[in-house]
């Protein structure tokens, strides 16, 4: 006779107690060499759009278990269009100043969040996460799992465009000439 499978709760595979301790063990992965898995630049782009989905969280009392199909679309439409406060657009600070935002959109733009292709990278993180953190036995389902990723239309004219040697000089006397923008530190 076939009996029902039945699933056994097993303990999680990492030391992790809180949601805190669960992320900066992703981060901190080391591979069977000893060395870091990921690079520095993506732990770092990780940190930042981990943070913003953690602040999302806290803004609407969830968890990272607490996550359903329906939060993630809600999600991304708060990265389309956040709240003023948490955008910057004077200058891009360091995750660690004190005065770091989640967002950085430079004063010349026309935008008022994410572009659809900085929104699929933080998805991306986000749906890496996720599977790590339940292969890890720390969670017990994974909503973006469930989320098709969207392809993003390309919206770049292909045209052809060049610039002459005489602008590039132009462009490049500018610059050697301009006054960088400083943050405070």
């Amino acid at each position: 006779m076939n009996q029902p499978s039945i699933y056994i709760a097993q303990a999680p595979l990492i030391a992790a107690n809180d949601d805190s301790t669960a992320i900066a063990l992703y981060l901190n992965q080391r591979d069977d060499q000893g060395g870091y898995r990921f690079s520095p630049a993506t732990i770092n782009n990780y940190n930042r759009d981990i943070r913003r989905y953690v602040l999302w969280l806290n803004r609407q009392d969830k968890t990272l278990s607490d996550l359903t199909v329906n939060d993630i679309a809600d999600f991304a439409d708060w990265l389309k269009a956040p709240p003023d406060e948490l955008i910057e657009r004077n200058c891009k600070r360091s995750i660690s100043h004190p005065e770091w935002r989640p967002f950085y959109i430079p004063p010349t733009s026309k935008l008022r969040g994410l572009t659809p292709s900085s929104i699929r990278q933080q998805m991306a993180a986000l749906r890496a996460l996720y599977a790590w953190l339940m292969n890890a036995g720390y969670l017990t389902r994974n909503p973006f799992a469930l989320v098709r990723t969207s392809r993003v239309q390309n919206t770049i004219n292909h045209q052809k465009r060049h610039l002459f040697l005489s602008d590039l000089q132009l462009i490049s006397r500018y610059l050697d000439q301009a006054t960088p923008l400083r943050c405070e530190s």
